[in-house]
C-alpha cells in the first residue's frame, strides 16, 4: 500500500469510527482533512533521451579504466510530476521537452565532455545535476534526472 493509501485508509477509518460513536459528530476539521487526503494525486512521466560522447576522468588511479580517454552511449531520463493534469490530460506534453533533445544533440552529442563543462570531472552524477538544472530552469514540473553511462549504471540527481 502506498503512503497516500494508507493516510486515505487510517483517515476514512477514523472518520468513520468517530461517525459510528453514539452521540459523536466527526468534525468539519477531520471531513475536510479526509476529502483533501482522497484528492491527493500525483502524476509522474519520463522521457528519454540518448547521445554518445567521451570522457577522461582526472584523479583516479593509473590503472583505473576511466582515467584514461573512453566513450559512453549515455542516456537522460527526465522526471517530471504533477499533482493535476492540465486542460489536454497532460502534466505536460513530451513534445515541450523537444529543446532539450536539440540541446543535447547540438552540445552534446559526439563531443569530449571534458571540453563541453569545462572540467575534469564529468561524471554520470554531474551530468544528472547539469541536465536537472537545464531542464528545472524551463519545466518546474521536473524532479529528477537519471543518467547512464551503462546499461547497468544509473545516476540520478533528485533535490
Amino acid at each position: 500500500m502506498s503512503a497516500a493509501a494508507g493516510i486515505r485508509h487510517a483517515t476514512a477509518k477514523t472518520a468513520t469510527f468517530k461517525q459510528n460513536q453514539p452521540g459523536r459528530r466527526p468534525s468539519a476539521i477531520s471531513l475536510a482533512w479526509a476529502r483533501r487526503i482522497e484528492s491527493i494525486q500525483m502524476f509522474t512521466i519520463t522521457k528519454q533521451f540518448a547521445f554518445s560522447a567521451s570522457h577522461q576522468l582526472a584523479g583516479l588511479d593509473a590503472d583505473h579504466p576511466c582515467s584514461r580517454l573512453h566513450g559512453h552511449n549515455y542516456i537522460v531520463e527526465v522526471e517530471l510530476r504533477g499533482a493535476s493534469l492540465g486542460a489536454r490530460g497532460f502534466v505536460r506534453d513530451y513534445r515541450e521537452l523537444g529543446p532539450l533533445k536539440t540541446m543535447i544533440d547540438d552540445v552534446f552529442d559526439h563531443r569530449h565532455l571534458n571540453d563541453v563543462l569545462g572540467h575534469d570531472h564529468p561524471t554520470a552524477e554531474r551530468l544528472a545535476l547539469f541536465f536537472y538544472d537545464w531542464t528545472h530552469d524551463r519545466w518546474p514540473e521536473v524532479t529528477a534526472v537519471r543518467v547512464s553511462e551503462t546499461p547497468k549504471t544509473w545516476a540520478e540527481y533528485r533535490p
